[in-house]
């Protein structure tokens, strides 16, 4: 019997009747109460009846629970050979299927194999302890649901795919004692531009040269609002074939062709779409593909989800590019907020041109679009600098890469085992999202030090 997931407790309920006695031992040790620890991945079960008169037919015992982490996994126990005593009962057959049922004297032996390794370990625990009723975007919807076997089971299977920042407590207060009234004051865009193109060339990992050749800025819906917009606005796009963001989703329904960056030959004055850096990829790599681009007069826009916790540096002249797409969504728990901006060579003719920019042609403020997220990020900026995080929780992740034996990627949050292989199921998209092929370290960060990690 095999559980691909950590088993921390196995429990057995019998109902006894008659003389019958029912013995459980669990690795030749024997269990009073009928319950044991697991801390071995092979452990022996085996089950021993007896009774005063072996001819009796009232002194039997029926197994009416086996439960492995609170999950009753009875069927699959009644198939399993009950051998005969024959010295007893020398009529009987060796062995029969048990059904759950002891009648003859005997006894019956079946091995559990399971999951010991930490990092199964920690999944359980954390999808167990720190249940939520409340998950997000299972199977095309969000979910409230009850804590149960089976949701704590499907929590431990993708405890560690996932992308949004840690909870940084010193982060969180500073949003939570904001008051919407102060965020709703307007906000010079040319200000908010200067100080963040400044901000960000603070950072120790990233310079970007040239944002001046980059004329237009506006505030964007994190960075899905311009991913969007620049898709809708092609006709043949080349990508890396993995992605974080659901590129595939979007352009399912329409007449795009998705070519394969690394794989298709590129052809003069193409759309091209990165994400810079990116998990699945060589940092150094990607740049060469931009440089390429840029050779070929290609239309390149850049999606810069993961630059704030770039283990990688980056230099990168924007001259070689057309769109950059940034937020701090996934640096800062700042995701509800939707902040995201977008510089441009020229400007697209969509709905956030048209709300973030109308304030340069009637030459006033605010601008159409909503300014909450925007004017949290600029007070954020006098607070925080673009490394506040990486620098933060760099140390922290270096210690989990050694305690559950991690190899780091190009993004800080995300590493690799050899155990995790992508899985397309029903709730992670065959096409558009790649992350569970990593282990997302922010649960174990959130976490870190409450157990045993």
């Amino acid at each position: 019997m095999i559980f691909d997931f950590f088993v921390s407790k196995i429990e057995f309920e019998f109902e006894v009747h008659g003389s019958g006695a029912v013995s459980l031992y669990h690795n030749d040790i024997i269990s009073n109460d009928f319950k044991f620890d697991i801390t071995d991945s092979f452990n022996n079960i085996k089950i021993l009846f007896t009774k005063n008169d072996p001819a009796d037919p009232n002194s039997y015992a029926v197994l009416k629970k086996f439960i492995v982490n609170g999950g009753d996994f009875l069927d699959d126990i009644k198939n399993i050979d009950y051998s005969i005593n024959k010295e007893i009962h020398s009529d009987a057959p060796d062995s029969i299927p048990n059904n759950l049922y002891f009648g003859y004297v005997g006894e019956m032996s079946f091995d559990i194999e399971c999951s010991t390794t930490l990092l199964d370990k920690a999944a359980w625990i954390l999808a167990n302890n720190e249940f939520e009723n409340t998950t997000w975007y299972l199977n095309n919807s969000t979910v409230t649901r009850e804590k149960t076997f089976e949701t704590i089971l499907r929590d431990t299977k993708y405890m560690f795919t996932g992308c949004f920042a840690p909870v940084n407590p010193t982060i969180l207060e500073k949003i939570e004692n904001f008051k919407i009234k102060d965020l709703k004051k307007d906000l010079n865009h040319d200000v908010l531009r200067y100080s963040l193109e400044k901000w960000i060339n603070e950072s120790k990992r990233i310079n970007l040269t040239n944002f001046s050749s980059l004329s237009y800025f506006t505030p964007s819906f994190g960075v899905t609002g311009s991913l969007e917009s620049f898709l809708f606005r092609t006709d043949v796009l080349y990508t890396p074939e993995k992605k974080f963001h659901f590129t595939g989703k979007f352009i399912d329904d329409r007449n795009i062709v998705s070519k394969d960056l690394f794989n298709d030959p590129l052809v003069e004055e193409s759309r091209i779409l990165i994400e810079l850096p990116a998990p699945y990829y060589d940092t150094n790599k990607l740049l060469d593909k931009i440089a390429e681009a840029k050779d070929k007069n290609c239309y390149v826009a850049l999606d810069l989800t993961w630059l704030p916790i770039t283990n990688d540096p980056i230099d990168l002249d924007l001259n070689q590019v057309d769109e950059i797409f940034f937020s701090m969504n996934k640096a800062w728990p700042v995701a509800q907020l939707r902040s995201g901006f977008r510089w441009c060579k020229t400007l697209p003719n969509d709905g956030q041109s048209f709300n973030g920019m109308i304030s340069y042609y009637t030459n006033s403020y605010p601008s159409i679009y909503p300014n909450t997220g925007p004017r949290m990020f600029y007070k954020l900026m006098q607070d925080f600098g673009i490394d506040y995080a990486y620098d933060f929780y760099k140390p922290q992740c270096s210690e989990l890469v050694k305690t559950f034996n991690l190899n780091p990627t190009s993004v800080l949050w995300f590493t690799t085992h050899n155990s995790i292989t992508h899985d397309y199921n029903d709730y992670i998209h065959k096409g558009y999202y790649f992350l569970d092929e990593f282990v997302s370290l922010v649960n174990l960060l959130e976490y870190k030090n409450k157990y045993f990690w």
